[in-house]
């Protein structure tokens, strides 16, 4: 008798599993979005999204610059540039940047305190279509003697 209660709970549940599931599916590929062509959106197009800094010696600041293209059809605007590390500090323009026009981000790396192979990554957050992009930039830093 309580086999059969048991049974019963665990069919019930498995019911209201699988109908929760799919009901979560059909409401999925409602939300796919079809990109709207209606109005012009801008687009952050990088030279380089990795830069290898090569060898530097601990205690030393490195600097690189990422340069970019807005190819889209509107302003481009840099909301916010995260650093995987505090030892990379970014720094922008926090100007819009129109159609067909570049800009770039500065990226510095305080190797103090690190050695070894080095990989850092910076993410760029903006209204463009393509609205997160990655940068990397690798060292090796090697100790001072």
């Amino acid at each position: 008798m309580k086999y059969r209660k048991v049974n019963h709970i665990f069919t019930f549940l498995l019911v209201l599993f699988i109908t929760g599931c799919s009901h979560h599916r059909t409401e999925n590929t409602k939300e796919v979005a079809i990109p709207d062509t209606s109005h012009a959106l801008p687009y952050i197009t990088f030279e380089q999204q990795a830069i290898d800094l090569g060898r530097i010696v601990e205690g030393e600041t490195a600097g690189v610059t990422f340069h970019f293209k807005n190819t889209g059809k509107a302003n481009l605007i840099i909301k916010d540039v995260q650093a995987s590390c505090g030892c990379t500090i970014p720094k922008w323009d926090k100007e819009p940047v129109p159609s067909d026009e570049e800009g770039s981000i500065q990226v510095f790396f305080n190797t103090t305190g690190r050695t070894g192979l080095q990989n850092k990554s910076i993410r760029i957050i903006s209204n463009a279509a393509n609205n997160e992009v990655i940068l990397a930039v690798t060292a090796e830093v090697i100790p001072q003697n």
